[in-house]
């Protein structure tokens, strides 16, 4: 399915340059000539060939012929090591140096592999062990390193550039997903990370500040593009590994929470009720199930996420039936029917609000709407048909329950 969405990377892990060493000095003028005690001109192992030259007792062995073969097996590796140590300063080991990086349940995360000539091949795995994404990475000349992303198949998918505290992420058309950077107060001091985001035209859609608290929680704060703050995440972590986010709106109104550990993420809304739960799997997918106020299933869906980002979830009622797939990627949506037809978008404009595109059975706009949120944190979908004339609203609290409408049915 091509949802025309721009590609994205990840995140990565990084290592320590490699230092070859050992190398063998051979002070010899020429590979086959002047070699004392070399096989190439010497007639010392004649006994490995029918000759008496070196029959004698062998101390390991005793008397023989298996003494005499022994002896000259023995004498061969103490003359030939030095010419196996000058072919290896002459053309290298052929050994590469390899890290690699495993999770706590001994799974293999990442693979890196050190090139004789300074790059290295990285490949991220799946829980299953399947490859999830490679990369070759090279250090450029002032001093950055640039990973040249390929998916599972070959595909590229963009670039990863990061030096002092830098990282620059691009797509595979070249053009800025993301920038990362030290967050500066007004001395110029390093007090967390800017992170800014940027759509395909390259406007910048949204900006976070992150931070750290005195008291060792962390704090993100989201702005639109134009700069308005739109909502406050506090992360708090959780004596099992996990940590929790708790939102606020602009307006300090509760936005729910969010849990996340390992093997499962829960949200709930700001009544405390759960919205949604996602469960990993050991291939990388995701299975999720949303919940009603009053704790039913409502649907599910199984999520597969591509190596470009995109989420795409395919969606069963409660019953089990097929309504359709949804995509996700990058401040964009795509909602499909069980037959494959468009049913709406989504859009995050760079003044924080959503632009949502409703279409009819053949493919065509049947409405637009402009979605925000309200100073209680209700969601507003300020509605027009198809030829751009407003309609009216509608008002939805946060689980989507409708409180309001001015639109004619």
């Amino acid at each position: 399915m091509d949802l025309n969405f721009s590609t994205l990377s990840s995140i990565y892990n990084t290592a320590s340059p490699y230092n070859n060493s050992g190398h063998y000095n051979q002070q010899q003028p020429s590979l086959f000539g002047n070699i004392n005690n070399s096989i190439f001109n010497n007639n010392s192992y004649a006994s490995m060939f029918g000759s008496d030259s070196y029959k004698q007792t062998s101390p390991i062995f005793g008397s023989g012929q298996m003494g005499n073969s022994s002896f000259g097996i023995i004498q061969m590796l103490i003359n030939i090591m030095p010419i196996l140590l000058l072919f290896k300063s002459l053309i290298g080991s052929g050994d590469k140096k390899i890290d690699k990086n495993y999770d706590d349940n001994g799974n293999l995360v990442s693979k890196i592999i050190y090139n004789k000539n300074g790059t290295k091949d990285v490949t991220w795995y799946n829980p299953d062990g399947s490859i999830k994404q490679t990369a070759l990475r090279v250090e450029n000349k002032d001093g950055t390193q640039t990973d040249y992303l390929k998916d599972a198949d070959g595909n590229k998918i963009g670039t990863n550039t990061w030096g002092d505290g830098t990282v620059i992420r691009k797509d595979a058309k070249g053009r800025l997903i993301s920038i990362k950077e030290p967050l500066l107060n007004d001395s110029n001091e390093n007090i967390g990370r800017l992170e800014t985001y940027y759509d395909n035209d390259g406007t910048i859609r949204e900006i976070v500040h992150r931070t750290e608290n005195e008291d060792g929680s962390k704090e993100f704060k989201t702005y639109s593009g134009s700069g308005e703050l739109q909502r406050v995440v506090t992360r708090v972590e959780n004596e099992d590994g996990s940590y929790t986010d708790t939102m606020v709106d602009e307006n300090g109104v509760s936005l729910g929470s969010t849990t996340v550990s390992d093997d499962i993420t829960i949200r709930k809304g700001a009544d405390g009720n759960i919205d949604y739960k996602i469960e990993n799997n050991d291939d990388g997918t995701q299975d999720i199930t949303w919940y009603n106020e009053d704790g039913e299933i409502t649907k599910t869906a199984h999520r597969v996420i591509e190596a470009d980002g995109t989420k795409i979830d395919y969606m069963k009622n409660a019953d089990g039936d097929d309504i359709g797939v949804t995509a996700y990627k990058q401040g964009k949506s795509a909602r499909y029917d069980a037959d494959g037809n468009i049913m709406h978008t989504s859009v995050n404009n760079t003044d924080g609000s959503k632009t949502v595109t409703w279409y009819d059975d053949d493919g065509n706009i049947s409405q637009t709407a402009r979605r925000v949120r309200d100073d209680d944190g209700n969601i507003v979908d300020y509605i027009s048909n198809a030829d751009g004339e407003e309609l009216g609203y509608k008002k939805y609290d946060q689980n989507w329950k409708l409180l309001e409408s001015t639109v004619e049915s």
